[in-house]
């Protein structure tokens, strides 16, 4: 493989386990991205995909990753159906990813 193709695609892929067409529960999803993040091809694999709902779920799982490395996430904020309920969410959704992110720096 030429190394800029590897370049370009590294870290590529993010994981989306929790969402369709897989649509795992978080513990299944965790054990599939870390059984991949020990793979032979775990370069290409990007950050984990969550809701912001579901961010705090995430606490018991950190330990699985001191041996592989550092979680990176890539959280879906709340959304909205308009830019007023959306504009209300996205605050309150920025905090909780701040909260947990001090929660978990260094680790």
């Amino acid at each position: 493989m030429k190394e800029s193709l590897r370049a370009f695609m590294n870290g590529l892929i993010d994981y989306a386990g929790l969402f369709p067409p897989a649509k795992l529960p978080l513990d299944e999803a965790i054990d599939d991205y870390v059984m991949h993040l020990k793979g032979e091809n775990s370069w290409m694999l990007g950050r984990f995909i969550i809701p912001v709902t579901k961010l705090n779920e995430l606490d018991r799982f950190v330990p699985l990753f001191d041996e592989i490395g550092t979680l990176e996430l890539a959280v879906l904020g709340s959304g909205g159906d308009y830019n007023d309920e959306y504009l209300s969410k996205i605050s309150k959704d920025m905090a909780k990813i701040s909260d947990y992110r001090n929660k978990h720096s260094g680790k």
